[in-house]
């Protein structure tokens, strides 16, 4: 399980149990996330509205593979994956 912190900026990857296994740091002291979700290779996509940006992430190592998007701040709320990416 991926569970999405806001207010940490951390992604924490749970076992079925609640187990903590680790914990991804993301996003900088300005970022204000808002969506996360799980691309068809497996990868990590957080939107973040401040810039407004999609970051892909490795979910096993936290890097960060690409980065999409303005350096604007907007109000987006959501993030939506198609079935081919």
């Amino acid at each position: 399980l991926y569970v999405l912190d806001h207010a940490n900026r951390t992604i924490n990857v749970l076992s079925l149990d609640g187990e903590v296994l680790r914990s991804l740091q993301v996003g900088s002291p300005a970022s204000h996330l808002r969506a996360m979700v799980i691309d068809p290779d497996g990868n990590l996509r957080l939107l973040d509205s401040n810039p407004l940006q999609i970051q892909v992430f490795d979910p096993q190592t936290g890097n960060v593979l690409r980065t999409y998007g303005t350096d604007q701040a907007l109000s987006a709320r959501d993030l939506a994956v198609m079935p081919d990416g």
